[in-house]
């Protein structure tokens, strides 16, 4: 949840909207932070799944959206590139430098 709410951070100072995180397994959270951000003066909300993977359930992204009333946007995916960021810095925090192949751009 720290990542996520750090992400949004970064993603609120881009945007220059307020972005709060939320977790999708946890009951009452992304109804607590839809009624946090709607009493701020929030009045367009939309829910940005920050997951990554094929084991994503989409049917539990859709219904939080509809239990707050906002959009949704798809989930990352299990996508080539994310598998391989996420592997580069996995080795690199083990002290294990992955082979780049010849001329691709660093990680």
């Amino acid at each position: 949840m720290q990542a996520a709410g750090i992400t949004g951070m970064l993603l609120a100072a881009r945007l220059a909207v307020p972005v709060m995180a939320a977790a999708l397994d946890q009951e009452g959270s992304i109804s607590g932070v839809a009624e946090q951000l709607r009493s701020s003066g929030s009045q367009q909300l939309a829910l940005a799944p920050y997951l990554i993977g094929p084991e994503i359930d989409a049917e539990l992204v859709a219904a939080a959206a509809e239990e707050v009333d906002c959009s949704a946007a798809e989930a990352l995916g299990p996508y080539p590139a994310i598998g391989k960021l996420v592997l580069a810095k996995y080795t690199t925090a083990l002290g294990i430098a992955p082979q780049q192949p010849q001329g691709a751009p660093a990680l």
